[in-house]
């Protein structure tokens, strides 16, 4: 019993190294990894994946990274994740989805990994 554990573990750690670099390579050539983040919005390429899903490439929102800076330099002078988003709602500005901003969608977005290759 412990043995089928011990190959389902490797096989497991197999499945995630291989996606983490399909992942990387997508991202690597722009396209759209996953869901869009705010910052990015994504147009189609008119190219189709082997699995048969339409790919879209990723292009900066100019506006959204506005906002992602402002997001940025608040952090930095050290405002806290509520309060970055109580100014980003007394300002109007709103998510992807359209939805009011909280404490936690900031800071799940500037700890993301799209917005760290972003920012580097």
């Amino acid at each position: 019993m412990q043995i089928a554990a011990v190959f389902a573990e490797l096989e497991l750690s197999r499945l995630r190294e291989r996606t983490k670099a399909v992942l990387d390579q997508k991202r690597a050539n722009g396209y759209l990894p996953g869901t869009l983040t705010y910052g990015w919005d994504a147009e189609a390429t008119g190219e189709v994946s082997a699995k048969g899903t339409k790919l879209r490439r990723v292009k900066p929102n100019v506006c959204e990274q506005r906002q992602l800076r402002r997001m940025l330099h608040l952090r930095a002078r050290g405002r806290s994740w509520y309060a970055i988003a109580k100014a980003l709602n007394a300002a109007g500005v709103r998510t992807k989805q359209g939805h009011a901003w909280a404490g936690g969608t900031v800071r799940k977005l500037l700890n993301s990994r799209t917005f760290q290759d972003w920012r580097a």
